[in-house]
């Protein structure tokens, strides 16, 4: 195989007073002379970054064997002043595969982000989500795993004291029509939380297919089993902010209790309260022994409404192709 070089354009130069930009020469840095001992360069290098971090700018890529899955994958951290002479800063081999480095300067830490992947060449198995930062004093801390399984980071910026990802759900990526994408944020590098518990971009549909699903995916619950989903309206001023309610999942034989509320009305207690009603009505109102809620494990919010109401955790689950927490509340153990 022919060795692959990453090549990149070296730093776009900017006149502010002239309002133009001028292009550097490209320039092949990897593999070149300029490149620390330590790197041990394979066929295939690939998936890289660059940020700018004091005083120097920083590079991860990925190298390995060839561009598909392997065990000898390894990801190299190197800093340059010049971007000519580079320094050894920090290489990472989990003895699976490594891709899609993103850094992100923030809170004057220098984050890097990356995923884990499997070993099988032909297939796309994405299972880790790992963060390291470099702070001023100059030292790495290890490799950090966050609640973000699954998730291949693309894109990282601040904004209002934040961090945002925009990241897509990989698991059975090429196996499905869709894929989930999503936004989240952190304020400090290390946890995030998704801006909406529901995928942040979806396929445009029109008003008709929109009534179309409220017949067929709500009213009909409501003709079959004499109960379904509710909207919620902000009391006096009748504005819908999301919905809650109880649906019967015929494959797991199950009353699910769901809920989903707009981001601005997150933490105002409004999913509990609207949660505690429909455990009443399950129980009190329609003769229900149990019911079951499902939440992704990075909706700590949602978690604590659920706790609250005294579910249980049972397991982990696979849902419409994502790792779930699966929580379950029997009649004689609910909170009144």
């Amino acid at each position: 195989m022919i060795r692959s070089s990453l090549l990149f354009l070296l730093l776009l130069q900017l006149t502010v007073t002239a309002q133009t930009i001028q292009n550097t020469p490209w320039q092949q840095v990897v593999p070149s002379d300029g490149l620390p001992e330590e790197v041990r360069i394979q066929k295939a290098n690939n998936n890289l970054d660059l940020a700018y971090y004091n005083d120097r700018y920083f590079l991860a890529f990925r190298t390995a064997p060839s561009h598909f899955a392997s065990s000898k994958t390894k990801l190299y951290v190197i800093s340059s002043e010049d971007l000519t002479t580079w320094k050894f800063e920090k290489e990472i081999h989990l003895k699976n595969d490594i891709r899609e480095p993103r850094f992100i300067v923030y809170n004057n830490t220098l984050f890097l982000y990356y995923f884990e992947g499997g070993r099988k060449p032909w297939k796309f198995e994405p299972q880790h989500l790992y963060m390291s930062c470099k702070e001023l004093n100059g030292q790495w801390s290890g490799s950090h795993r966050t609640a973000l399984d699954g998730y291949i980071p693309w894109r990282l910026r601040e904004h209002n004291g934040l961090i945002y990802m925009s990241a897509y759900y990989g698991k059975n990526a090429y196996n499905k029509d869709s894929v989930d994408l999503r936004l989240f944020t952190s304020s400090n590098g290390k946890e995030f939380s998704p801006i909406s518990e529901a995928p942040q971009m979806s396929p445009l549909v029109s008003k008709d297919e929109i009534k179309r699903r409220i017949v067929e995916n709500v009213l009909s619950d409501y003709k079959k089993y004499g109960f379904g989903r509710l909207a919620v309206e902000l009391k006096g001023e009748n504005k819908f902010i999301g919905f809650t309610g109880l649906k019967y999942l015929s494959d797991m034989d199950e009353v699910d209790l769901g809920y989903r509320f707009m981001k601005e009305y997150w933490g105002k207690g409004i999913a509990t309260e609207s949660a505690r009603a429909c455990v009443k009505l399950g129980f009190e109102s329609l003769g229900l022994n149990k019911m079951i809620a499902m939440v992704l494990p990075e909706n700590k919010g949602s978690i604590r409404v659920l706790e609250k109401l005294n579910f249980q955790y049972e397991k982990e689950i696979i849902e419409d192709n994502q790792l779930a927490k699966l929580y379950s509340l029997n009649k004689n153990t609910a909170s009144k």
